[in-house]
């Protein structure tokens, strides 16, 4: 299943009712912001097969996007959260949410590794994010994302492995460090 696709299945269970948007080329808009970078930010989204047209969730929200020029920084973060909450659980959310405006730069990365995690433990995963504060390093505090499943311990680990090796270790980088993903069993 492509990214794209996948995307799109998140669109249609979180009942989104999509309305297509013309993307005018003389806007500049893709100067300011790579297409792609404001498309992995935007709610769930697909490409028609034809055109420059974007389909975007609801025509209030298209709005809010299409003034993101001059929308604040809160507005985007915003739209960003709802988007990251469509996907995950969220453990003490007023954390989780601090925790996402210090560092934004998750956020992308966050909408990424769930279609992943997908690919290892199935579709619809349930994914709990948690701020917890690191026991080894006094002050130092990350997000995790605790992948719940039913799966007998040996599997679970080796599909978490498998998720590290061929995915989340060549983008932690990215992390800085400030995120990691586990199993919790139910």
């Amino acid at each position: 299943m492509t990214y794209a696709a996948k995307i799109q299945r998140i669109a249609e269970r979180a009942e989104y009712q999509p309305a297509v948007f013309p993307l005018p080329v003389q806007t500049g808009w893709s100067s300011i912001f790579p297409v792609e970078q404001v498309l992995l930010l935007s709610p769930p989204f697909r490409t028609p097969s034809s055109g420059s047209s974007i389909v975007l969730p609801a025509f209030s929200e298209v709005t809010n996007i299409w003034q993101e020029i001059e929308a604040s920084t809160v507005r985007r973060f915003e739209f960003q959260v709802r988007w990251v909450k469509q996907l995950y659980s969220f453990k003490k959310p007023e954390e989780v949410f601090r925790y996402l405006q210090a560092h934004p730069f998750l956020i992308p990365l966050l909408v990424e590794a769930h279609s992943r995690i997908e690919d290892y433990f199935g579709p619809q995963p349930q994914v709990v994010l948690e701020v917890v504060s690191d026991p080894e390093v006094h002050g130092l505090v990350k997000m995790f994302g605790y992948i719940v499943t039913t799966l007998m311990p040996e599997e679970a680990g080796q599909r978490l492995r498998l998720f590290d090796r061929e995915w989340f270790l060549l983008q932690v980088h990215r992390a800085e460090g400030l995120l990691n993903f586990d199993v919790e069993f139910r």
